[in-house]
């Protein structure tokens, strides 16, 4: 199934067509001609067109020696005859029906030539046309299929010349001269006469005589060969058929991949559409059915992957449940035992209110990320002033921070940087950044906030100088539950803020990531990249 030309390229699907078009027109011509070639066949062989031309030009090509190899019948139908005479009617060759030593000239004055415009006709006259009995006469025929009349003889009974001008010095007809004279022999063959010079350029004369068929062989003939002409009709649907058939199987063939493809994704086997070879068009099909495979096989992955974390997700709220609700569960066991003295008690309620209060906290992180996850999740954007909302964000937290020890710097555009965000998504964003430099660094850290134009775009940097993020948390950073704790069992949070950070971030058709390359004095720095609203 291989479409590639000599040059290595594709065929494309109309020079298939073109050349099964072709192929049908080829084979429909080769069909007609043969179907001619045995009407003319058939027709010859009923009523044969004599070739007396071709026999001359035969005759004129051999050797006196040679000429009985002539195929007279071959040239002039079965049943004729001829004879090669010299100038002097002498024969030097003749068929079995016209041997003789010599044909007279007054014999051979009485036949002409087969392309002569000169005719002599023969009749019969009326008994009571006194003693005249024969009319010969002699025409010419012209232009446009007139004739003239150029002579005449009247001939008695006898076929004694009574009056005339034709033939001048003839006083009477012999029997074969009269038969001659009227164009036709005792068979009722045609008789011509015909003048020619052969190679050695000796003059011969050539007599022939023509076995003409009848009116209605002629009619046989032609009734045969319309029926055989009937034949072209079937001919042609058999023929249209077979190229039909022949066409539909090779389009079948370069059909039949797609299907054992599907057949094999269905099964979870790949496609092996990667070597198909085909027309161009198909192949093209072809590259993009690949494509569509490696989008079906990523969209699988991408679901397993989704499960698993949906697996994964589950168990780290389990755990991160099971937890404090357990210290919980203990601390009220306890107090209800009366194992906790009364002294310890206040510590003891201490810790299952925090516990309860790490709880909730985890469930609205959790909740909060739900509503992100979900596909209508309302999302108010409206043109908003980006710098401005960064600047009283971080202004407003200043003097929280730095009681406990964490210093705030700002590198913050002062001209309107406008974007279509939601306030409040962005300002959450912003504060689960902040919230995670604050918690898992230590005291005396410095905090940045970084807003510039960067072409069509804005770039927001939360960027600290803590501890930095370890390599192997930088891949999963935004992942849900992902902490830089060694194990889960801390305090620090509950793991869902960088992932819904991201999620906002998504929201407003931006990117964040961790980025490699910090800027100069910062070890930890969070690009975020929005479109700014266009003017």
């Amino acid at each position: 199934m291989n479409t590639e030309n000599r040059t290595g390229k594709k065929s494309r699907l109309y020079v298939i067509l073109a050349g099964n078009y072709i192929s049908f027109t080829v084979l429909m011509l080769t069909a007609f001609l043969i179907i001619y070639y045995i009407s003319l066949k058939a027709a010859d062989r009923i009523a044969p067109i004599a070739d007396p031309a071709g026999l001359i030009h035969t005759a004129m090509e051999m050797e006196d020696a040679m000429l009985p190899e002539l195929k007279v019948e071959r040239y002039l139908g079965k049943g004729s005859q001829a004879a090669v005479l010299a100038e002097d009617g002498r024969v030097i060759y003749a068929t079995e029906e016209l041997v003789r030593a010599r044909y007279p000239e007054r014999l051979l004055e009485c036949l002409q030539s087969m392309d002569s415009q000169v005719r002599t006709l023969t009749a019969v006259l009326p008994e009571n046309e006194e003693n005249a009995r024969y009319l010969i006469t002699g025409t010419q025929y012209g232009e446009g299929g007139y004739f003239s009349v150029t002579g005449y003889l009247l001939l008695d009974e006898e076929r004694k010349v009574l009056d005339g001008t034709l033939f001048p010095g003839r006083s009477f007809f012999s029997d074969e001269e009269f038969q001659y004279l009227s164009g036709h022999d005792e068979k009722g063959r045609s008789l011509y006469l015909e003048q020619y010079e052969n190679r050695q350029g000796q003059k011969r004369q050539m007599l022939l005589a023509l076995r003409e068929p009848a009116n209605e062989a002629y009619q046989r003939a032609y009734r045969i060969q319309t029926r055989i002409f009937w034949l072209v009709a079937p001919v042609y649907i058999v023929l249209a058929a077979v190229c039909i058939y022949r066409l539909s199987r090779r389009i079948r063939r370069f059909l039949q991949p797609f299907l054992g493809g599907i057949e094999n994704l269905e099964k979870g086997r790949p496609s092996g559409m990667e070597h198909y070879q085909g027309p161009a068009e198909f192949s093209a099909i072809a590259a993009r059915f690949v494509e569509m495979e490696r989008q079906l096989q990523k969209s699988e992955a991408e679901r397993i992957k989704l499960d698993g974390a949906r697996r994964q997700l589950l168990a780290d709220i389990s755990h991160d449940l099971k937890t404090p609700a357990a210290v919980i569960r203990g601390c009220a066991q306890a107090l209800q035992d009366g194992m906790i003295p009364e002294e310890k008690r206040s510590g003891a309620l201490d810790t299952i209110i925090r516990k309860a209060d790490q709880v909730s906290s985890l469930l609205s992180a959790f909740h909060e990320y739900s509503k992100l996850e979900h596909p209508q999740m309302p999302v108010n954007r409206k043109l908003t002033d980006v710098g401005y909302l960064v600047r009283e964000y971080f202004a407003g937290r200043y003097q929280e921070l730095e009681m406990n020890d964490i210093f705030l710097e700002a590198d913050i555009e002062e001209t309107p940087c406008m974007a279509m965000a939601d306030p409040s998504l962005l300002l959450r964003a912003l504060e689960n950044l902040v919230n995670n430099a604050a918690v898992y660094n230590p005291p005396g850290t410095r905090i940045l906030a970084y807003l510039r134009r960067e072409g069509d775009r804005l770039r927001i940097s939360i960027a600290d100088d803590g501890k930095g993020i370890p390599d192997e948390l930088r891949e999963k950073l935004f992942e849900p539950f992902v902490t830089g704790d060694a194990a889960r069992s801390g305090s620090h949070g509950s793991g869902l803020g960088l992932a819904i950070t991201k999620k906002i971030i998504l929201l407003h058709e931006g990117t964040i990531q961790a980025a490699p390359d910090p800027l100069p004095g910062w070890k930890t720095e969070f690009r975020i990249s929005l479109p700014l609203a266009e003017s």
